[in-house]
């Protein structure tokens, strides 16, 4: 399927698939699940039963700059962000790793975990940046590092196994990708889970050095963030693959992620 745009929920072919393992749970059909489709999370979604308890897990990439993958600010767990607000963010500090048993937003001890990496390439030092916000709890703290990939052929994955079997009917997946622009660059990155890509373009603007809220970036086009919707199966990977950039400075930022069940709440 060609890349899909970030259109409503109700615009989107949900034909789209996904590598995913059979679902062991009573809510999946034990078959593969799909991918999801391009939208803005909350416009829609699959149509659940209202007495199912929404649930969000939220993964932070701490990053940094030049002292490697420290240098920004650990998530204290009562600090609420994103765009879908939650607390207990789990941090991934360092720029590949492993995080098991992730908690959600409620606090709770989940059976998932996250593995992620971002390499380090031939002739560079780091695969994690960060932003130049002042560091603040919340939003700019979530914002301001993020996984750094530096080559086409070196993108970074983030695979999520394990989740809840009643979340593999629909779930949402919201991936904020930001990064530290200074050459007069203009950059695209592209987002994929399963068949389904979006791209975001970059344009600099002067150094920017305050967090100025989300923007659901449009089909390549600037924003801060994508969500890929109605997402089904117990596991996915994403993949952000740096693109074009005017000055060959490539770069695919992801500063974190939520996965926010039910698809569309």
């Amino acid at each position: 399927m060609a890349d899909a745009g970030i259109v409503p929920d109700s615009a989107v072919p949900r034909d789209s698939a996904i590598d995913v393992p059979p679902d062991l749970g009573t809510a999946g059909s034990g078959g593969a699940g799909t991918g999801g489709t391009g939208g803005v999370g909350g416009t829609g979604g699959t149509v659940m039963d209202a007495a199912i308890a929404p649930m969000i897990i939220s993964i932070d990439f701490v990053g940094g700059g030049s002292a490697g993958a420290t240098g920004t600010a650990v998530m204290g767990a009562s600090e609420s962000a994103g765009v879908k607000p939650a607390t207990h963010w789990n941090s991934a500090t360092t720029n590949a790793g492993t995080l098991s048993s992730l908690v959600l937003a409620d606090g709770a001890t989940s059976s998932a975990s996250a593995t992620w990496n971002s390499p380090v390439v031939t002739g560079e030092t780091l695969a994690t940046w960060s932003l130049h916000f002042t560091d603040t709890p919340g939003d700019v703290r979530m914002m301001n590092g993020y996984l750094d990939p530096r080559a086409v052929a070196s993108p970074v994955t983030v695979s999520v196994t394990g989740l809840a079997s009643p979340m593999s009917s629909g779930y949402d997946v919201y991936v904020y990708c930001f990064e530290e622009m200074t050459w007069g660059d203009t950059r695209t990155s592209k987002y994929t889970i399963g068949s389904t890509t979006h791209t975001v373009k970059q344009t600099e603007p002067p150094l920017v050095t305050s967090f100025a809220g989300f923007t659901l970036a449009p089909e390549a086009g600037a924003g801060n963030y994508v969500v890929f919707t109605k997402v089904t199966g117990t596991s996915f990977t994403l993949t952000a693959t740096p693109g074009t950039s005017l000055h060959s400075t490539v770069r695919a930022p992801v500063n974190g992620i939520q996965i926010v069940y039910p698809s569309g709440s």
